[in-house]
């Protein structure tokens, strides 16, 4: 339970930090896009235990950030947010 009570804290900055990782990355590479959030909300959730002195550590941790990380891309897809069409052609620079 206190790895549940811990995570509302950062519960914002997930959306932030998956379209950041989005737009980093562009369409496709899952598996990396993930790794890449999973990275970013550890970063946070290390940050906010040191501040807090919230246990934010657990055998758990993994597969529950991912869990989070994928409901919210869940989220975006449903709401048209992430788009899975045809990449934009490169604008040229001349």
């Amino acid at each position: 339970m206190n790895f549940l009570k811990s995570i509302v804290g950062i519960l914002p900055f997930v959306g932030g930090i998956v379209q950041a990782v989005e737009s980093l990355f562009g369409h496709g590479n899952g598996a990396s896009k993930k790794q890449a959030a999973m990275s970013g909300v550890q970063s946070i959730l290390d940050a906010f235990g040191s501040v807090t002195g919230a246990n934010v550590s657990g055998s758990t941790l993994a597969a529950d950030l991912g869990k989070l990380i994928d409901a919210t891309v869940a989220v975006y897809n449903d709401l048209g947010i992430f788009t899975h069409g045809a990449a934009a052609p490169a604008t040229s620079t001349k």
